[in-house]
């Protein structure tokens, strides 16, 4: 548990998601609800609020996340006046058929380039980057250095490495955070924290090749 204190709202709105998940809500759940809506009246939050510019975003459907992170990826480079740096993953057939019987080039490009939602567990072919970019970590890399899912952190860097096609393939990448449990290295002044590639199995769902 991350949260060290709450306030009389913090209640309020997580009893509300409490039933809201029952379908259960009452008049001042909704009432409470009401007041988070976005608006431009003065007093009230709104998404245009620079407190919101990068906030995580729940999404009813992957897909959906996968077109907002689309966006918020190109958004990120233009304004920090930065090119996207693309990293691509290092595929095989784990079980070989008559629909599939190798891994072409026309194939590894359907891969590379699904949307992230195309595949189990949301494992990306394509991972695109710029130094200082939000991001959120999706595994439990490291729980004594506070490297757990769902907590955010910015990219500090990164090494890279060259796949069998040539692409280039992500290493390690360094992301950056305030917590006072990690180690900071020598000669930085900001806490790092390493998160090395990962090999994993996964089902991939692709349009019919004609």
């Amino acid at each position: 548990m991350r949260q060290r204190k709450q306030t009389d709202e913090d209640v309020k709105f997580r009893k509300a998601l409490e039933n809201m998940r029952y379908k259960d809500c009452t008049p001042a759940d909704i009432a409470f609800l009401r007041t988070r809506i976005s608006s431009s009246i003065p007093g009230r939050s709104c998404i245009l609020d620079d407190e919101f510019r990068d906030v995580p975003i729940i999404t009813a459907l992957n897909i959906h996340k996968d077109a907002i992170n689309t966006i918020g990826c190109q958004r990120f480079s233009t304004e920090t006046s930065q090119k996207l740096t693309h990293f691509f993953s290092e595929d095989s057939i784990h079980c070989k058929s008559e629909y599939v019987p190798t891994l072409t080039d026309s194939i590894q490009s359907l891969l590379w380039n699904a949307p992230h939602s195309s595949s189990a567990d949301n494992l990306p072919g394509k991972l695109s980057l710029c130094l200082g970019m939000p991001v959120m970590i999706r595994n439990n890399g490291a729980t004594e250095l506070c490297i757990t899912k769902g907590q955010e952190a910015t990219v500090y860097g990164w090494q890279t490495d060259k796949g069998s096609r040539g692409q280039l393939m992500l290493e390690t990448l360094f992301i950056s955070k305030l917590w006072k449990c990690w180690t900071i290295l020598p000669g930085r002044a900001t806490l790092v924290g390493p998160f090395p590639s990962q090999a994993a199995r996964k089902a991939c769902h692709l349009p019919v090749l004609c």
